[in-house]
């Protein structure tokens, strides 16, 4: 994994239809990526992308860290699938079975 990825949230926290915003012209990775999100609250958690190769959309799963909302709420580390919506955008779909 070469660098991190930032990537912005429309809310303070993840459920489905949550958008993430990939920086302007970063490509959906083709591999696992390291990433940083940075929560409309201004609190920040650490990730990872994994993509999924089976489909012909940018799709994949997102491995976020435990981490605390501006708020002081704690929220627990949870997996993610994802689907681009948009050129650098991304949704939340659903949570993972194994997270």
């Amino acid at each position: 994994m070469d660098s991190v990825i930032t990537l912005r949230v429309s809310h303070s926290h993840l459920f489905p239809g949550a958008v993430l915003r990939l920086p302007e012209g970063q490509p959906y990775p083709a591999v696992p990526a390291e990433c940083l999100l940075l929560f409309s609250d201004e609190s920040e958690a650490e990730a990872e992308i994994i993509p999924d190769h089976s489909t012909d959309t940018a799709a994949g799963r997102l491995l976020v860290s435990a981490y605390t909302t501006g708020a002081g709420t704690a929220i627990d580390a949870k997996n993610w699938h994802l689907t681009a919506t948009a050129p650098s955008e991304l949704k939340v779909t659903r949570r993972t079975d194994d997270g």
